[in-house]
């Protein structure tokens, strides 16, 4: 072996060791990464379902006769009268709101994600209230991300036990 040689066969196994040990590293890094990318994720998109299914069924609204007003003059939305019992009106209304569904759904807090509220009776069968069965888009068969929520509630007429589900999708 000649003095002051560079590449010696010495260094070149270390250099090919390093850089598998590199490549590792960056493999392991990037999978970290977007594991933790899809828990926070997760954590954002179950936090905002129980936040907008708390809104809707624990409070009546901001200002609370807000289904008697114009889209511009709500400031919150929600259906209940007292604590899981929900006024069949409110939802009616919001069913029916002459807004776009961004805008609806920005009220509730839920515009980065695809929303889908439906109401349900003891059997599962979909209550329609003015001929609609639900507010909002119905999960892709392509969505990656779906996150529900199923409170159970009174509803004030007809007097009957019903589920209100609400989805989130991406």
């Amino acid at each position: 072996m000649k003095k002051g040689q560079i590449f010696s066969a010495d260094f070149i196994l270390s250099l090919f060791l390093f850089l598998i040990v590199i490549s590792i590293s960056v493999l392991v890094w990037q999978s970290s990464r977007l594991q933790i990318e899809r828990y926070e994720r997760n954590n954002e998109m179950e936090s905002i379902v129980l936040s907008v299914s708390n809104l809707l069924v624990k409070t009546p609204g901001n200002p609370e006769n807000w289904e008697e007003l114009g889209f511009d003059e709500i400031n919150s939305i929600g259906f209940a009268e007292s604590d899981h019992i929900l006024n069949n009106e409110k939802i009616s209304k919001f069913y029916n709101m002459n807004s776009t569904y961004e805008n609806t759904t920005g009220l509730l807090g839920a515009s980065r994600y695809g929303f889908y509220l439906t109401i349900t009776n003891m059997t599962d069968d979909k209550i329609f209230l003015d001929g609609k069965a639900g507010f909002g888009i119905e999960p892709p068969t392509t969505a990656t991300d779906i996150h529900s929520i199923r409170r159970v509630c009174l509803l004030n007429e007809p007097e009957q036990i019903i589920f209100l589900k609400i989805i989130l999708w991406r």
